[in-house]
């Protein structure tokens, strides 16, 4: 039977059982279930945390296999300059708007060239 301390954190992080279940519940699954929630709860405040990057002015195409990259090395996808952008790529097409608004937030700005340097410059340091 799970301790009332525990009880209340399962309550607390919305565990999927019922008011039954975690009464039944054996002390070591209940706390096994909260520590692998909070380690999943951290995992997902690390994800959001990751470097954010910016890709305009390409072709739909071009822009998905240029996402795919960056995900591919930990990058966070973003479609509009957010506050957090560290990078924006910039194609043919740029927006005016989007280059001025990353420029005023001190973004790096690389063209697709550049951003492939850098993913070349990535996989050689790993």
């Amino acid at each position: 039977m799970a301790s009332e301390k525990a009880a209340k954190i399962l309550w607390k992080r919305e565990a999927p059982f019922t008011q039954e279940e975690i009464a039944a519940m054996p002390e070591g699954q209940a706390w096994g279930w909260i520590r692998v929630h909070d380690r999943n709860l951290r995992d997902r405040k690390a994800q959001a945390k990751l470097p954010q990057i910016c890709f305009t002015g390409f072709k739909v195409s071009e822009k998905e296999k240029l996402t795919q990259l960056a995900n591919q090395i930990g990058l966070e996808v973003k479609e509009p300059v957010t506050k957090n952008l560290t990078i924006l790529v910039i194609g043919d097409n740029a927006g005016p708007s989007k280059v001025a608004k990353a420029k005023a937030q001190d973004c790096t700005i690389f063209t697709k060239d550049d951003f492939m340097d850098y993913l070349r410059r990535i996989k050689k340091d790993e």
